[in-house]
């Protein structure tokens, strides 16, 4: 399974001579403040896409697993990456959550924060 979808905000990168495509980092709380969610959108091949990263709900967080530490990153990023199609679209964004752009530090300060926040990662497949 891919681990990203469409883009949300679709805003391109500026332009950058670096080597490799310049991200972008999103964090978006919902009207009700019952829900974050964070995600990186990158260009590539013309088109915009969405990276998830993290879904904090009252009851639980969601966030992407590297296989480097987690033999169960792929069926956990599934969870993640279908919870995040149930939650949010480019349609419903700005009707459902507050938007903000963030700096590459300021989005992993705030990514480390919220996975340590409480709640208990998802461990098991729905």
């Amino acid at each position: 399974m891919k681990f990203f979808t469409e883009g949300l905000v679709n805003e391109k990168p500026e332009f950058s001579l670096r080597i490799g495509r310049k991200l972008k980092y999103y964090l978006a709380r919902s009207l009700d403040r019952k829900r974050t969610i964070m995600w990186m959108e990158q260009k590539h091949s013309r088109r915009m896409y969405s990276y998830p990263c993290l879904i904090k709900e009252p009851d639980r967080i969601y966030h992407y697993s590297n296989k480097s530490f987690d033999r169960e990153h792929a069926s956990k990023n599934e969870i993640l990456v279908k919870r995040w199609k149930e939650i949010v679209s480019p349609e419903t964004l700005y009707e459902l959550y507050e938007v903000e752009e963030l700096g590459e530090k300021d989005f992993y300060h705030n990514y480390r924060l919220l996975r340590e926040s409480g709640s208990s990662d998802v461990t098991e497949s729905e």
